[in-house]
C-alpha cells in the first residue's frame, strides 16, 4: 500500500512539475505596434533580468507625453522573477513586469511599470538598452 501512494506521489509530481515550472517561466515578448502582434519570443534570462533592473534603478523622470504609446515602435515585455524593488522619487514599489517602449518617431526609449494598484507608470530612464537588445537578438528599427 506505501508503495502505491509513493507511487502516485511521484506521478503527479512528475506530471504537474512541468506545467508549474512553464508557468513561472514567462517568455519576453516583442510586440510591434504597426503590425499588432507579438513578433519574437524569448526565454528570460538572469542577464536580460539584470539590464533590466539598470534601467529601472535609472529612472530619471516622469515620461510627459499625453499619449504613451507612439504609432509605430516595438514594446518589449519583460517578466521579472523575483519582483525588483524600485525606490526613487516617483516610485517606490516592487515590480513584477516591465515594458520597454521604442518610438519609431523621434523619441528615446521609455519604460512602463505598474504598481501594487496596477496602475500604470512611464518613465524616462538614463541607462542604454543595446546590451539588452543584444541579449535578446533583436535589432530595433532606425527613427525616422
Amino acid at each position: 500500500m506505501m508503495k502505491i501512494k509513493s507511487l502516485i506521489i511521484c506521478f503527479v509530481f512528475l506530471l504537474f512539475a512541468p506545467l508549474t515550472s512553464l508557468a513561472e517561466q514567462k517568455p519576453v515578448e516583442i510586440f510591434d505596434i504597426e503590425e499588432g502582434k507579438v513578433v519574437q519570443e524569448s526565454p528570460t534570462t538572469s542577464d536580460i533580468q539584470k539590464e533590466t533592473e539598470k534601467m529601472m534603478k535609472s529612472i530619471s523622470g516622469v515620461y510627459k507625453n499625453l499619449d504613451p504609446l507612439p504609432k509605430k515602435g516595438v514594446m518589449v515585455k519583460i517578466p521579472l522573477d523575483p519582483p525588483i524593488s524600485v525606490k526613487n522619487e516617483w516610485f517606490n514599489d516592487l515590480v513584477d513586469e516591465a515594458v520597454l517602449i521604442f518610438s519609431y518617431e523621434e523619441e528615446d526609449p521609455y519604460i512602463l511599470i505598474w504598481d501594487d494598484e496596477n496602475l500604470p507608470h512611464f518613465y524616462t530612464f538614463s541607462t542604454s538598452t543595446e546590451k539588452l537588445m543584444k541579449l535578446l537578438k533583436y535589432q530595433v528599427k532606425e527613427k525616422k
